[in-house]
């Protein structure tokens, strides 16, 4: 995965998921909060993994491919 879309400020950093986020992304999944606003994201450590590898992972990488191409929109999905 291309790790050339990176915004950083003093206090965040945003980039692409990683697969070695799964475990992160899982544990504030199923914090108490998230599972109250977003119940559809209550899933397992597999089915989070699934998401990353299959969904996630390739529209990022559609997404900084597009960018890198000069798109000024796209969409996505």
């Amino acid at each position: 995965m291309d790790q050339s879309l990176i915004i950083e400020s003093t206090d965040v950093v945003l980039r692409p998921y990683r697969l070695d986020d799964v475990e992160a992304i899982y544990d504030l999944t199923q914090e108490a909060a998230a599972v109250e606003f977003l119940p559809d994201w209550n899933v397992s450590k597999f089915q989070r993994r699934e998401w990353l590898v299959h969904y996630e992972t390739p529209e990022n990488d559609r997404f900084i491919a597009a960018v890198a191409a000069g798109a000024k929109s796209a969409t996505f999905g």
